[in-house]
């Protein structure tokens, strides 16, 4: 008697489940248009998935759970997370209902951040240009991990170089000073030192007119 209770308990759960999904299956593609109607594309695309769990699809996503991805990665991107339209994009590239165009605005995507992470870098702000280059990081087959390390390379190689330069100034060694500041290669660095620069320029100056007063190594003879 409570075996047969017990299967007819567990029974009765199962349809009530089955059967509430089914009806909330029912339920989302009204949910589903109206987000599309409104343009919500976060709603839009919480509901997509609902959708294909509900589905029990496995395999393959539906058209419109792309195009919620498709739209709401444009909205990230648009808003200025670059991080979070990435991965929705890459999500949609990796999946079957990507179309060639998706792929192009991810490879545009990328390429924007590198460029934009560049500028930043080139501005002197080294930190902002690696956090940009971070969603770069976790894509599939990434370089941009390496060119992070390249960007830091370069910085700290020039940050040590404009210590020299200091050094040389402060000894006044203006012929190696200037040489010092001619092997910076970063623009804020070389802005950043251009008094060091004049100073060189107007040293360096006066010795070529009485060589008398400088030595071989650079330093002025009082």
């Amino acid at each position: 008697m409570l075996l047969q209770l017990w299967v007819v308990g567990t029974l009765t759960l199962v349809l009530g489940v089955a059967a509430g999904a089914l009806w909330w299956e029912r339920q989302l593609p009204r949910q589903l248009r109206q987000a599309i109607r409104n343009e919500d594309w976060s709603h839009c695309l919480e509901v997509s998935e609902q959708l294909a769990a509900l589905r029990w699809l496995g395999e393959d996503a539906p058209q419109e759970q792309a195009h919620c991805r498709r739209q709401r990665a444009a909205q990230f991107w648009n808003n200025g997370d670059q991080a979070s339209a990435l991965v929705l994009q890459q999500q949609l590239v990796q999946s079957r209902q990507a179309a060639a165009k998706d792929l192009e605005q991810l490879q545009t995507w990328r390429r924007e951040l590198r460029e934009l992470a560049m500028q930043r870098f080139r501005a002197g702000e080294l930190e902002t240009a690696i956090t940009l280059l971070q969603p770069l990081d976790r894509a599939p087959s990434s370089s941009s991990h390496r060119f992070s390390e390249s960007l830091r390379e370069t910085w700290n190689r020039n940050r040590l170089e404009a210590e020299r330069l200091d050094q040389l100034v402060q000894q006044e060694r203006w012929w190696e000073a200037l040489d010092s500041h001619n092997r910076l290669d970063h623009p804020w660095w070389q802005a950043q030192t251009q008094p060091q620069r004049r100073i060189c320029l107007l040293y360096t100056s006066d010795a070529a007119d009485d060589m008398q007063c400088v030595d071989l190594g650079g330093r002025r003879i009082i």
